[in-house]
């Protein structure tokens, strides 16, 4: 085996960035977040109402409130 590989830039592109390249053409075409929230998916589908209420528990919980007692008024 001669030394060509490592001495020719051509065959980086072709085993390095070549396959990273479709892998990343796959992901764009069939992007997992919308193969796992599918129908048959263990993922539950959140609402955006669902989605604000977590985040306004986490928020809630972070500054040492409950999300009933603070009721979107803060007293800072």
């Amino acid at each position: 085996m001669t030394d060509e590989l490592r001495h020719h830039e051509v065959y980086q592109y072709v085993f390095d960035a070549v396959p990273m390249f479709f892998a990343l053409v796959a992901l764009n075409v069939l992007h997992p977040g919308k193969v796992l929230a599918g129908d048959d998916s263990k993922f539950a589908k959140k609402t955006k109402e669902q989605k604000k209420q977590e985040k306004a528990e986490k928020k809630a919980a972070k500054n040492g409130h409950s999300p009933s007692s603070s009721a979107g008024v803060s007293t800072v």
